[in-house]
């Protein structure tokens, strides 16, 4: 080996070695920020489970997730949103509608649930703060943010919100949640329409649900086929009727 390779190897290695080191620091970091959420969340109506703040806000489910880069320290933090009706359209569906008495997290972070929709996104610059002072700087977002997040909610339909999204019309990202949520307006039909395209093919959703191999998009059409949604939700003033 040559001076200068022996040279270039023990800098790559010592650089892997700061880098490393550096994932470290904020994997630390991120851990101690989500700790001090703990305290920092008291009085606002939040709650943590692991990396995600959630709450019900009147007929809606917010989300928050918030992770540390491991290469530069900066906080990423998504605010996803969803009515709460949806999930419980979702599980009858598919046959669970026992998920309902599960804890409110579950809508967060269980296997069978509607994606809510990301509404707001930020990269912070938290590098310089302690974890206790990144903490309450991310709530305080996290408090604006309802704020403004529920004043476009009440001037706006959610179904149009998700069918507009970049995601949802690029990649059907959304589709689970648009079809529950037209089912949710009451709109059976463009439901069943929908529900027919992703099931047969003629439109994309990359975030499919399956029970035994058969599509929630086929469930959701044999769903609606049986009247589950005027039999079982006609107490809602949105429930899809003959």
């Amino acid at each position: 080996m040559t001076e200068n390779v022996r040279r270039t190897a023990i800098s790559s290695s010592e650089n892997g070695k700061i880098v490393q080191g550096s994932a470290r620091q904020w994997r630390a970091f991120e851990k101690a920020v989500l700790v001090a959420l703990g305290p920092a969340i008291k009085g606002t109506g939040w709650r943590k489970s692991g990396a995600v703040l959630f709450r019900q806000a009147g007929d809606f489910f917010h989300e928050v997730r918030i992770t540390v880069s491991l290469y530069d320290g900066k906080t990423h933090v998504t605010h996803c949103v969803k009515p709460m009706a949806l999930d419980p359209i979702l599980w009858d569906i598919l046959g669970m509608p026992g998920n309902a008495g599960e804890p409110l997290s579950f809508r967060a972070n269980g296997a069978f649930t509607c994606p809510g929709l990301p509404m707001y996104e930020e990269v912070l610059e938290q590098s310089c703060l302690t974890p206790g002072d990144a903490a309450i700087s991310l709530m305080a977002v996290v408090v604006t943010q309802q704020a403004l997040l529920t004043e476009v909610l009440q001037a706006s339909d959610f179904s149009s919100l998700v069918a507009q999204h970049t995601n949802q019309l690029e990649r059907g990202a959304y589709a689970v949640t648009l079809v529950t949520s037209l089912i949710n307006d009451g709109d059976c039909d463009a439901a069943a329409r929908l529900a027919s395209a992703y099931a047969s093919g003629e439109r994309e959703s990359c975030c499919d649900i399956s029970v035994e191999g058969v599509s929630v998009h086929r469930l959701a059409l044999d769903w609606l086929a049986d009247g589950a949604a005027s039999t079982k939700f006609a107490t809602w003033p949105s429930a899809c009727h003959d």
